[in-house]
């Protein structure tokens, strides 16, 4: 599906548009209960965050993709987000510790955070 839509959209804007519903999302798991919506919620989550790592990917090459070396871009970005996969649940662990429920606010603080700055410094389609 990612890969479907980043085609037919500019990928950077696939961004754009899905990193609000991304931050909606985590907003509600933090202030809504019971095990079925945080099941629905999460499920989201993953989709959402997939489509955008996907959409990523499609700007990536686009802007800096050459032939025959797509699979040195590939490799840095798959690289790039591996210490995230080891350092984020240890870091938001003890988020967990500190604010308990609050711990998705959080994140979507840092993703907000972040968003702004993919929105101002993220290669526009058709520049090089």
């Amino acid at each position: 599906v990612g890969g479907h839509l980043a085609d037919r959209l500019p990928p950077r804007l696939l961004c754009l548009a899905l990193t609000p519903l991304l931050l909606a999302i985590l907003g509600a798991m933090s202030v809504v209960g019971g095990a079925p919506f945080f099941f629905v919620a999460y499920v989201l989550y993953i989709v959402t965050s997939s489509l955008i790592f996907v959409a990523t990917l499609k700007l990536l090459t686009g802007g800096y993709g050459r032939e025959g070396r797509l699979g040195n871009l590939y490799g840095s970005a798959a690289t790039l987000t591996d210490p995230f996969t080891v350092v984020g649940p240890v870091l938001f662990t003890n988020v967990y510790a500190a604010v308990k429920s609050g711990t998705f606010l959080v994140m979507a603080g840092v993703g907000a955070a972040l968003g702004v700055l993919f929105a101002r410094y993220a290669r526009r389609e058709g520049a090089r």
